[in-house]
């Protein structure tokens, strides 16, 4: 409880929140050390800063004032204050709206610019590579790992992260230009530390397109990773079944890909201290991981396909029609992500390797409506055969 952001305690919340007080300005001021910093123009005397705190968050949550109240901590920076009348998924829903509006006042451009068009479409693409140093920078002063490994947790799939012996756990939030996930099954968090002895960066949770992002800011996390030293990215995702032999719970070790989200991370001016203008795409996923992932599922007695991966945007699941184009064109499971990731490693020369779970069914004849609690579940019981392989895969690929 002392190191949690918040806890329930008879029907209220309790929020660990780090005092800013004498500041120029007053709101929420994103997440540190597990604690939701809060800046007030109060002076730090007892009782000044404390209240006006009590009225940033009670705005900041749309609640009364009187609905805030100081728990404990009076004359401490890190205090607790008691929230009543909001229960804990309110609570994270409201605060991943304000961290992330609080990111996109800093990192979003005008959507023209973003996404290529109009006069500054050629701007696109410059500070790309400052603001991956500017990333890098601020991770540093967190830890100076030189991780070798790197890994994207996809829905539902973080139970990976326990496994790892981390050194230090950066909330995305204090990475400048870092995307903050809004889905609530990513939490958002960069580990540093070791697995199976090897250094390594794992990214509990992404960014989606469906969520507003372009796709050059759901990539930076990808090209910061290359420059804190990972060599091989291994990417997680939960995916929909299109072949028939699939069931729920398998694992799909993705042999390549098909982008159809209509465009692409690499669109613009290229800048090649971040890879060259025209990567080949032979071989996306590297066969040696692909070899080594499928004797390591063979031994363990794994459920494990090799198959091609189809991204499409979302949010909306595919119509039965789309299901069959997609096993038409020779798709065996379907998503919304990792394929921008992998293009954008392959950019900078990294070594890939994609696993899906397979969590949900895309028959067309025998189509059901998708339940999301199910998709969860079924992506948690995989979650010890996924460890498993990752672990031994990262003991193995060298």
């Amino acid at each position: 409880m002392d190191n949690a952001l918040v806890v329930e305690r008879n029907g209220s919340l309790l929020v660990r929140v780090r005092a800013c007080p004498g500041s120029a300005r007053e709101g929420i001021g994103g997440l540190h050390g597990g604690a939701l910093k809060v800046a007030v123009r109060a002076p730090p005397e007892r009782g000044k800063a404390n209240a006006a705190m009590a009225k940033v968050l009670a705005a900041a949550f749309g609640l009364r004032d009187s609905q805030v109240v100081l728990d404990s901590g009076e004359l401490s920076r890190d205090k607790r204050f008691l929230i009543s009348g909001l229960s804990l998924a309110g609570f994270e829903e409201k605060l991943n709206r304000l961290l992330h509006e609080k990111a996109a006042c800093c990192t979003r451009r005008p959507l023209a610019a973003r996404e290529g068009r109009g006069k500054k479409a050629g701007m696109k693409s410059q500070g790309l590579f400052e603001r991956v140093l500017e990333a890098v920078s601020a991770i540093r002063a967190h830890s100076d790992l030189r991780p070798k490994y790197g890994i994207i947790l996809g829905t539902g799939l973080g139970g990976l992260a326990e496994m790892i012996e981390r050194t230090r756990r950066i909330p995305y939030s204090e990475i400048p230009h870092f995307p903050l996930p809004q889905v609530a099954s990513h939490s958002g968090n960069l580990l540093l530390g070791t697995l199976s002895g090897k250094p390594v960066a794992a990214m509990e949770g992404r960014s989606h397109y469906y969520e507003g992002f372009s796709l050059e800011e759901i990539t930076l996390p990808v090209r910061v990773l290359k420059s804190l030293g990972v060599e091989r990215l291994i990417v997680s995702n939960a995916a929909g079944g299109l072949n028939p032999q699939f069931e729920r719970g398998d694992l799909l070790i993705i042999d390549d890909h098909i982008n159809l989200m209509g465009t692409n991370p690499l669109i613009g001016p290229n800048d090649d201290r971040l890879g060259p203008r025209f990567p080949d795409m032979c071989r996306p996923y590297d066969p040696q991981g692909i070899r080594l992932a499928e004797a390591i599922a063979l031994e363990c007695l794994m459920r494990a396909h090799k198959g091609v991966y189809a991204a499409l945007t979302g949010p909306c699941l595919e119509t039965r029609a789309e299901y069959r184009l997609l096993r038409t064109i020779g798709a065996d499971a379907v998503g919304m992500s990792t394929v921008p990731e992998v293009i954008a490693a392959v950019h900078a020369g990294m070594k890939v390797f994609g696993l899906s779970c397979i969590t949900d069914l895309c028959l067309p004849d025998a189509l059901q409506p998708v339940n999301i609690e199910e998709i969860l579940e079924t992506a948690r019981k995989a979650e010890p055969k996924i460890t498993l392989l990752v672990q031994k895969l990262i003991e193995r690929w060298n």
